[in-house]
C-alpha cells in the first residue's frame, strides 16, 4: 500500500505544474496522469480493504444471529448471503438448504440458490431455482423479476416477455417488474414499448437508475439524439461516478454530428477506463466523421484484431482504409469479417429460433449444439436441459446433456441424467 501512497504528493505536484503552465510537455502530462492513476488504484485498494473488514464483521453478526435462533429460515438465508460475499459458497449452499427445509413452500431459498449457482456457471440450476421460486409464489415480485432476468440473459426473449407481461398484470405497482419488461422489449426491438415500460418504472421509482443506459439507447434507436443527450446528462448528474452516462453522451453527441464534443465525452470515459472498447469504438466513429481516418484506424485496428464482429468495427475500419487508399487492407478486413460472420451465422440463427420458439424442444437442442461448438458449455447445458424438459423421451439429447455436464466436471449429475433418475431435477 505504501508504494502507492507515495504518488499522492507526486500527483498533486505534477497537477499544479501542469495547471500553472510551468511545464505542459507531453511527458509531464503523461507522468501526471500516471500518478493520478496510481493514486486511484491506492484508493480502490483501501476501499476494498474496508469492504473486506465490513464483510467479516457482517459474517460474524449473521452467524451469531443464526445460532441464537436456528429455527428461523430468514437468519439462515442472511448467513448464507454473508458467506457468499466471503466466497464460502459450499457453506452458503448448506445454509440455504437448511432454510429450504425449514420453509419448504417459500420462494426465498430458491431465489438464494438461483443467485448462488451463478458463481459456478451452473446456468441450468440458476434457471431451475428461479422457476421454482416463481412456481411456489406466483405473486412474488422478486421471484418474477429474477426469472425474467435469467431468461433475458439466456436470450429467451419471448419466454421472458410472457413471464413479465403476466407479472406486471398481477403486480402493476412494482417498479422492478417494469424494469425487466423494458429490457426484454428493448431486446426484441420494440423500442416504443420499451420507452413506455421505462416511463412506468421511473414513475413508480424515480431514483432507480437501472434503466439509464437503456433509455439513452431507446432514444437513439428512435432517432432522437436530443432526447438521448438529455437522458445521458441527467444520468451523469445522478451517478457521477459511472462511465455509462458519459458513454451515452458520446454516442448522443455523435448522432447529432457534434464530433468534437463526442470525442471529448469518449475520452472522458477512456481516462477512467483505458480499456473500454465501446468508448474506443465510439471515438473512432467520431474521428471518421471528421475525416480523420488515420486516427480512427489506430483505434479500430486493435478492436478488429481482437474481435472482427465487435459492433461494426470491421466495416468502419475497411471504409477508413479505402478512404486512405489502402485498398488491399480494406479487402483483407472485409474478407475476414465475412468469414467470421459466416461462422457465427448458425449460432445467431439458433439463438433467434430459441428466442422466438421457447416451447420448441428441437430449437433448444440446436442451440445447445451451437453453444458446444463455440465452447460455451454452461449455455449448452441449460439448452439441452430445457429440450429434455420439453421432450423427456429424447435419448440423443439426454446423452448430449450428460456429456456437457461431464465437461463441467459434474459427473454425478451426468450419471443421473443417463439413468433418467429423479435426481436430475432440471428435467422433472
Amino acid at each position: 500500500m505504501t508504494k502507492y501512497r507515495r504518488t499522492k504528493g507526486l500527483a498533486i505536484a505534477l497537477g499544479l505544474l501542469v495547471l500553472g503552465g510551468v511545464a505542459a510537455s507531453p511527458i509531464l502530462l503523461r507522468l501526471s496522469r500516471e500518478a493520478a492513476r496510481l493514486d486511484r488504484e491506492a484508493d480502490a485498494m483501501e476501499r476494498e480493504a474496508g469492504r473486506a473488514k465490513e464483510r467479516t464483521g457482517a459474517l460474524d453478526w449473521a452467524r451469531e444471529r443464526m445460532e441464537k435462533e436456528p429455527s428461523n429460515p430468514v437468519f439462515h438465508l442472511d448467513y448464507a448471503a454473508a458467506l457468499g460475499q466471503n466466497r464460502r459458497y459450499d457453506e452458503a449452499l448448506a445454509q440455504i438448504e437448511e432454510a429450504a427445509r425449514l420453509a419448504p413452500e417459500s420462494a426465498g431459498p430458491h431465489l438464494a440458490k438461483s443467485q448462488l449457482f451463478e458463481y459456478g456457471d451452473m446456468l441450468d440450476l440458476v434457471l431451475f431455482e428461479a422457476r421454482e421460486a416463481a412456481r411456489l409464489e406466483p405473486d412474488n415480485a422478486e421471484a418474477a423479476t429474477r426469472l425474467g432476468q435469467v431468461m433475458i440473459g439466456l436470450d429467451w426473449n419471448l419466454a421472458a416477455l410472457r413471464a413479465m407481461s403476466s407479472a406486471v398484470e398481477r403486480k402493476p405497482d412494482v417498479a422492478s417488474l417494469w424494469v425487466v419488461l423494458a429490457l426484454v422489449k428493448f431486446q426484441m426491438n420494440d423500442f416504443r414499448g420499451a420507452l413506455e415500460a421505462i416511463a412506468k418504472a421511473q414513475e413508480l421509482e424515480p431514483a432507480n437508475r437501472a434503466l439509464d443506459g437503456t433509455l439513452i439507447d431507446v432514444h437513439l434507436r428512435l432517432g432522437d439524439p436530443k432526447a438521448a443527450l438529455a437522458a445521458a446528462e441527467k444520468a451523469a448528474v445522478a451517478a457521477p461516478e459511472s462511465t455509462l452516462p458519459l458513454l451515452g453522451k458520446a454516442r448522443s453527441l455523435r448522432a447529432a454530428r457534434r464530433w468534437q464534443d463526442a470525442i471529448a465525452a469518449a475520452e472522458a470515459v477512456l481516462e477512467r477506463e483505458p480499456g473500454n472498447r465501446a468508448a474506443r469504438y465510439d471515438k473512432a466513429l467520431s474521428l471518421q466523421g471528421m475525416a480523420r481516418d488515420k486516427d480512427a484506424v489506430l483505434l479500430l485496428e486493435p478492436l478488429v484484431s481482437e474481435n472482427p464482429l465487435f459492433e461494426r468495427a470491421s466495416v468502419v475500419l475497411a471504409s477508413s482504409y479505402a478512404r486512405l487508399g489502402r485498398r488491399a487492407e480494406a479487402t483483407k478486413v472485409n474478407r475476414r469479417f465475412a468469414e467470421a460472420e459466416k461462422a457465427s451465422a448458425q449460432a445467431v440463427r439458433a439463438l433467434l429460433r430459441v428466442g422466438n420458439q421457447p416451447d420448441d424442444a428441437g430449437a433448444h437442442a440446436a442451440a445447445g449444439d451451437s453453444h458446444v461448438a463455440q465452447g460455451r458449455v454452461p449455455r449448452a447445458v441449460v439448452e439441452y436441459a430445457e429440450s429434455l424438459r420439453l421432450r423427456p423421451e429424447d435419448a440423443s439429447v439426454r446423452e448430449r446433456l450428460a456429456r456437457a455436464l461431464e465437461r463441467m466436471q459434474r459427473v454425478e449429475e451426468a450419471a443421473a441424467v443417463r439413468a433418467g433418475s429423479r435426481m436430475d431435477r432440471r428435467t422433472k
